[in-house]
């Protein structure tokens, strides 16, 4: 299988069968092997190379689309702030969601609160991808997502719910100087941390 072969050649490859193939399934399949091929790097370029001309169910782009960069984790986010950016509408509403999206881990996900700046600049694009339900656009789904960020990212507070950092007992301590400095962290950066930690809400 071509993404099995990870490289700038394989990822170059399956980015023009993406612009350039006529059925649905087999440009999601090929921009599913281009990020299993390219990693984060495969991220932009995947998705700018849909063509504006097509349509789009809104469902297919969270399964297919949003999906897949879930899948590369946390070190997938500094390609999503960058697709905020893109020419592409469908790039655009990809990362929106892509930042409220679950992970793996199902309590965390890309966006934080310190996202929500990024999403309000773009609260007037009123650009959707062909095919979208009426009213939902690039900038009706950023104020959306904005608006809920708080509650999600790294642990999220839960709405009208304070809350507290469990207590890690001195043997646990990856080096940092509190609990709350470390789940702040990457996920990779603390296992100790995380694994089997319970926190209450």
């Amino acid at each position: 299988m071509v993404e099995k072969i990870a490289g700038p050649a394989a990822q170059k490859g399956l980015v023009e069968i993406i612009a350039s193939d006529k059925k649905d399934l087999v440009r999601y399949r090929a921009y599913e092997a281009a990020l299993e091929a390219g990693k984060v790097e495969a991220v932009l370029p995947a998705l700018q190379a849909f063509s504006d001309k097509l349509s789009f169910k809104k469902e297919d782009v969270a399964d297919f689309l949003v999906k897949d960069i879930s899948k590369l984790g946390l070190p997938a986010k500094p390609a999503v702030l960058s697709a905020l950016a893109s020419p592409s509408a469908l790039a655009r509403i990809t990362a929106v969601w892509a930042l409220e999206a679950p992970l793996a881990n199902p309590r965390l996900s890309l966006g934080t609160a310190s996202d929500a700046t990024a999403l309000l600049k773009l609260v007037n694009d009123k650009a959707s991808p062909k095919g979208f339900p009426a009213g939902v656009t690039v900038g009706s789904e950023a104020k959306r997502v904005a608006a809920v960020l708080p509650e999600k990212g790294w642990l999220g507070a839960r709405r009208g719910r304070k809350q507290s950092w469990p207590t890690i007992p001195p043997e646990r301590l990856c080096g940092t100087s509190t609990a709350a400095t470390c789940f702040g962290r990457a996920l990779s950066a603390c296992p100790k941390h995380w694994t089997g930690v319970s926190t209450s809400w």
